[in-house]
């Protein structure tokens, strides 16, 4: 009977330990979830803006405003 016993409790205790990893694990997860949320959310509210939507068209496509001469430094 006491060696049952030992036997329940200690496969309760690995059970427990298990789902405390699991459960770390996910709570982690979910937190790198939230960070990458907020960054994409303050990414969505920039591409709203004219100054950051100039800023892209300039940088990444080479865009140019009329009148303008682009100047490309040489390496």
């Amino acid at each position: 009977m006491a060696g049952y016993f030992c036997y329940a409790i200690i496969g309760q205790q690995t059970e427990l330990a298990r789902i405390h990893q699991e459960t770390e694990m996910v709570n982690s997860r979910m937190a790198e979830a939230v960070e990458l949320n907020k960054s994409l959310v303050a990414e969505k509210e920039k591409l709203n803006t004219a100054t950051y939507i100039e800023k892209v068209a300039r940088e990444q496509l080479g865009l140019v405003k009329p009148g303008e001469v682009p100047y490309i430094p040489s390496r």
